[in-house]
């Protein structure tokens, strides 16, 4: 996925919240699947920006941004125009004419090309041992990602998922340089929190439990611990 910033200034961090970057009108911040990441306003006004979810993968669904090391913040530039791509998908979506999800297509193709022929020299393309230690956790990954809104959904029920106990399950994690399976459960909870206030205006309560929260003041204390805003204060912040 990635969060274009079309205006208002506001900082985003990946992996590590202790490593920010600020996120300035124009620039591109692109998070590979399964990464965790926040994106934050570092003034009074509102951030309004363009989120887009993608996710094109290779015969053994892992996420072709990870393979090809494209993570973290890009500026734009004359020949990679992030904010016209951007506006083209907008309209392509918009408007739904004939066609529009191969043009979308092209146009995602088209900024990915653009990044590697642009950035190709910060490219971090991960390592063979770095690819193998994430790859026992893909379908783990694809599990969270469609049990998010079970509130029953917990650590035994991934480890189960891939014939592992849960000692080796957070070892597995551990290994990966991710944090416990809980804190993940949760960042991926919120990340889809998250989205829904930035992009509908169904009623808190119900964002709560299509995340998997049953008690809105849980919802309401775990959001804010991990984006120091309440659902409402975030709402208020991003513009939708």
């Amino acid at each position: 996925m990635w969060y274009f910033n079309e205006s208002g200034k506001c900082k985003c961090w990946i992996d590590n919240p202790a490593n920010s970057f600020e996120l300035n009108p124009g620039d591109l911040f692109m998070i590979p699947q399964n990464c965790l990441h926040e994106v934050y306003p570092v003034t009074p006004e509102p951030i309004r920006s363009i989120t887009v979810h993608f996710l094109i993968e290779n015969s053994e669904t892992a996420d072709s941004l990870f393979l090809l090391g494209i993570k973290g913040v890009f500026r734009d530039t004359s020949s990679c125009n992030f904010k016209k791509i951007n506006d083209r998908l907008v309209t392509e979506f918009a408007t739904h004419l004939p066609g529009f999800r191969c043009s979308s297509h092209t146009l995602l193709m088209q900024l990915l090309v653009g990044l590697v022929r642009t950035y190709g020299n910060r490219l971090t393309i991960p390592t063979e041992s770095a690819y193998k230690r994430i790859l026992p956790l893909l379908p783990v990954f694809k599990l969270v990602n469609e049990k998010i809104a079970d509130p029953e959904f917990c650590i035994a029920e991934m480890a189960a998922h891939i014939c592992v106990s849960e000692v080796y399950l957070r070892r597995l994690f551990k290994l990966a340089n991710l944090p416990s399976p809980l804190k993940y459960i949760n960042k991926k909870r919120i990340d889809t929190a998250s989205l829904l206030l930035r992009t509908t205006s169904i009623s808190i309560k119900q964002i709560a439990a299509r995340c998997g929260f049953q008690n809105t003041h849980y919802f309401f204390r775990t959001f804010k611990a991990q984006t120091s805003l309440t659902p409402t204060q975030y709402r208020k912040k991003v513009e939708i």
